[in-house]
């Protein structure tokens, strides 16, 4: 604060009254202007007090701005170490369901013969079926194709041989694994009796994945689990918590072609780990 000066004018006698009360009105002005060139500094020192206070501010925001940073940068830097790692589970299970297509064909020169040869050979496959152990709800006959040679297009009028033909199908879907595969084993025994055959591919499938799927989940998940913390073992460090995880699909295959019933479940989880 600036001293302020008393300048409050004094009254001295003086032998003409209008040359003393001329002095006291200038006096009087004299103080006035003292006072508000005072006035005025004080108002310049507060608007410096202001600007000084915004600097302060400025710099403490500044700081905090900095200390923000470098805590953000820190996690960037924290974030980036990690590593990268894979789990794996497998099973061997043995198919629960096989579905085993049977392809068969009649022919003849007429429609009755025909149909009395596709009776024929549904009946014989049938009984051959139930002979090995497989029921009636497990086999399904499906409707005959018919082909008339006639009524192609390109029909050789000299072509002799059977004006129809018809192919044969069934479908074995059953659980009886084994029974299903002795039969297949002995299809001799209908060749012998006449019947053609032909087989697509026998398809032997495992229903019951989603019984075992949390297992094998747990297993790979420790298994990487497992590998991180070796990683971070070798290089004299931690493992935290995880950045990502990403479950792989389930694939089931045949273990081998000669045993297409048993089957190798497998799934391969990737999992991020950050390091501390």
């Amino acid at each position: 604060m600036l001293p302020i000066k008393n300048n409050k004018p004094t009254m001295a006698a003086a032998p003409n009254a209008k040359k003393a009360l001329r002095r006291g009105r200038h006096s009087t002005t004299a103080s006035y202007n003292n006072l508000m060139s005072i006035i005025k500094n004080i108002e310049n020192y507060l608007q410096k007090l202001k600007t000084l206070d915004k600097d302060w501010l400025k710099a403490i925001t500044f700081v905090f701005i900095a200390l923000i940073i470098g805590s953000s940068i820190a996690d960037i830097k924290k974030s980036e170490r990690y590593v990268s790692v894979k789990g794996l589970s497998e099973r061997e299970v043995q198919a629960d369901l096989v579905l085993w297509p049977i392809k068969s064909s009649a022919t003849a020169n007429t429609l009755a013969e025909l149909y009395t040869s596709i009776d024929k050979n549904q009946k014989l496959i049938v009984d051959f079926l139930k002979k090995h152990g497989i029921e009636d709800k497990e086999i399904t006959i499906k409707q005959p194709q018919i082909n008339d040679k006639e009524a192609q297009l390109y029909y050789d009028n000299q072509n002799h041989g059977q004006r129809y033909i018809a192919e044969i199908g069934i479908l074995v879907k059953s659980t009886k694994i084994d029974k299903v595969k002795d039969a297949i084993q002995k299809t001799g025994e209908l060749v012998g009796q006449g019947i053609s055959l032909s087989f697509t591919d026998i398809e032997y499938i495992y229903t019951k994945l989603n019984d075992i799927k949390p297992e094998m989940i747990a297993e790979a998940t420790k298994q990487a689990r497992l590998a991180a913390q070796q990683f971070a073992k070798d290089s004299h460090t931690g493992i935290a918590g995880i950045k990502n995880a990403y479950q792989g699909l389930f694939s089931i295959d045949p273990v081998h072609y000669y045993n297409p019933e048993i089957k190798k479940v497998r799934v391969v989880t990737d999992i991020e780990y950050y390091l501390r």
